[in-house]
C-alpha cells in the first residue's frame, strides 16, 4: 500500500475511493472500505482519503479528544483491509471552507481521479457538511461519480461508531469497545524503565508510555494480552499515574504472565480486555503487592473462565 500526505503525488489511476475521519479503523470503516475494494475494477485502485490531524483542532478550537489509531496503526489497518493508496490530508481553515462542490471537483475527481465511491449514510464533507449522500446521488445523475451506498454496521442493534466507541472506551467498557472495533484496542511502544518496583515485589512488569494521541480509558487494572517478540502472553495491566509510588505521567504497566526477559528498548503491543478495578493509592508496597497477586489470580480465572 501506498501512503501520501500530499494530494498531487498521487498516481494518476482511476480509483474506487472512500472518504471519512477513519478514526478506530472500526467494523464499519471496514465494511466501507471492503465495498471500494469489491468495486475496483482492474485498472483502478482503491483509494482511502482522511485527514492528518483531529477536525476538531480547527472547526472548535479545542485538541482531539484522543484518538482511537495512530496514524501508523491506520496505515497497518488500511493496507490488511486491500486498500492500495491512503491519503492523510491536512484539515486546516481552507480546507474547512471549501464547498462541498469544490472537494467533490478539486478532491474526488481531480486529485483522487475517483470513478466510484462507497458512502454510507452519515457521509458528509465540505463547508457545513453539505457534501452529504443526497449530494453524491445528485452529481452522479448529472454524469459524476458512480455512488455506492453502503449501510452502516450494528452492534447489539445500533450503529457502530467512532463517538460510540469512544464513550465505552470513557467507561471502561473493554468487552463492547474490542466488538465494535474489530479487534483488541491498546498500546503499542517501547519499553522503558520504570523504577523496577514491580522485581522487588515478586511481579516483574514492563513500563510504556502510550502514545500521545491516543485515547486512555479509565485509569485502573485490566485483564491484557500482550505481544513480546513474537509471542502472546496474558497479562495484568495497569494505566494511570501509581498513585503508591508517585509517578507523575500517565504510563501503562504491565505484568507478563510467564516471562520475565529483559526488553528495555523493545517494542511491546499490549491490548486491554476487560477492566478489573480502579487505579487506588494502597497502605504500603506489601498491600500494593498483595493486590497485584489477587488481580494477577483474577485475569487467570479470567482466562480459564472466558
Amino acid at each position: 500500500m501506498q501512503f501520501y500526505d500530499d494530494i498531487n503525488r498521487i498516481p494518476d489511476l482511476p480509483s474506487s475511493a472512500v472518504i471519512g475521519k477513519f478514526d478506530g479503523m472500526h467494523l464499519g470503516h471496514k465494511k466501507l472500505i471492503a465495498r471500494a475494494v469489491k468495486e475496483k475494477r482492474p485498472g483502478m485502485q482503491t483509494v482511502i482519503f482522511t485527514f492528518s490531524n483531529p477536525v476538531t483542532e480547527v472547526v472548535s478550537c479545542t485538541p482531539g479528544r484522543g484518538q482511537l489509531v495512530t496514524s501508523e496503526e491506520r496505515k497497518e489497518m488500511a493496507a490488511a483491509f486491500g486498500a492500495d493508496v491512503l491519503v492523510e490530508f491536512p484539515f486546516d481553515e481552507n480546507t474547512r471552507r471549501m464547498t462541498a462542490e469544490d472537494f467533490y471537483e478539486n478532491i474526488l475527481r481531480n486529485a483522487l481521479h475517483a470513478e466510484s465511491i462507497a458512502a454510507g449514510p452519515d457521509c458528509a464533507f465540505g463547508y457545513q457538511r453539505k457534501g452529504n449522500l443526497d449530494f453524491l446521488k445528485k452529481m452522479e445523475k448529472e454524469g459524476g461519480i458512480h455512488v455506492v451506498p453502503v449501510e452502516k454496521a450494528q452492534y447489539l442493534g445500533e450503529d457502530i461508531s467512532s463517538t460510540r466507541i469512544r464513550k465505552e472506551l470513557l467507561e471502561g467498557n473493554m468487552e463492547a469497545v474490542n466488538a465494535m472495533l474489530g479487534y483488541e484496542y491498546g498500546f503499542r511502544s517501547e519499553v522503558v524503565h520504570g523504577r523496577h518496583l514491580g522485581h522487588s515485589l515478586g511481579f516483574p512488569t514492563i513500563n510504556q508510555i502510550p502514545p500521545a494521541e491516543k485515547a486512555l480509558p479509565p485509569f485502573g487494572v485490566y485483564a491484557a494480552s500482550v505481544t513480546v517478540r513474537g509471542r502472546s502472553y496474558a497479562g495484568v495491566a495497569n494505566i494511570g499515574v501509581k498513585p503508591t509510588v508517585a509517578a507523575d505521567r500517565p504510563g501503562v504497566e504491565t505484568h507478563i504472565i510467564g516471562f520475565s526477559g529483559d526488553v528495555y528498548g523493545e517494542e511491546a503491543d499490549v491490548r486491554l480486555l476487560a477492566f478489573i478495578r480502579p487505579e487506588k493509592k494502597f497502605a504500603d508496597l506489601a498491600a500494593l503487592s498483595a493486590q497485584i497477586a489477587s488481580d494477577r489470580e483474577a485475569v487467570l480465572e479470567r482466562n480459564v473462565t472466558g
